[in-house]
């Protein structure tokens, strides 16, 4: 279970990357065009603020990147950042709502299912 996991966290990363990549206008994307607006549209950060807000999907992008091998390999610090990382992507995610409405149900669906894990015995 823990390599199903691992690369669910994996994939979980490179839309973070996307985040990233539009925010600093690498890929156009029809679909999540480029803005400088956060929480639907409520508030304008400009060029630099979502370049800054990019450099945290960047960031975050890694950390699920690096989690996916601590939970692949079951090493002991993997459990003690996710929760932290989650919190945060889910945090990005709210932000840049309504476009990221399914990185909230991923992080929510990986939250509840790490929750769960240890207790019914998926994940050491």
């Amino acid at each position: 279970m823990n390599i199903a996991v691992g690369i669910y966290m994996f994939v979980h990363g490179f839309a973070h990357i996307v985040g990233f990549l539009i925010s600093w206008k690498l890929i156009n994307d029809k679909d999540t065009p480029y803005k400088t607006t956060i929480l639907g549209g409520k508030f304008d950060m400009g060029d630099n603020g979502i370049r800054i807000l990019g450099i945290l999907w960047l960031l975050t992008g890694i950390a699920f990147f690096i989690l996916s091998y601590g939970v692949i390999t079951l090493s002991y610090w993997w459990n003690v950042y996710t929760f932290f990382v989650i919190g945060f992507s889910l945090m990005l995610s709210i932000l840049a709502i309504p476009d990221t409405v399914y990185g909230i149900l991923a992080n929510i669906l990986l939250l509840l299912f790490l929750w769960y894990a240890p207790t019914a015995g998926w994940i050491s």
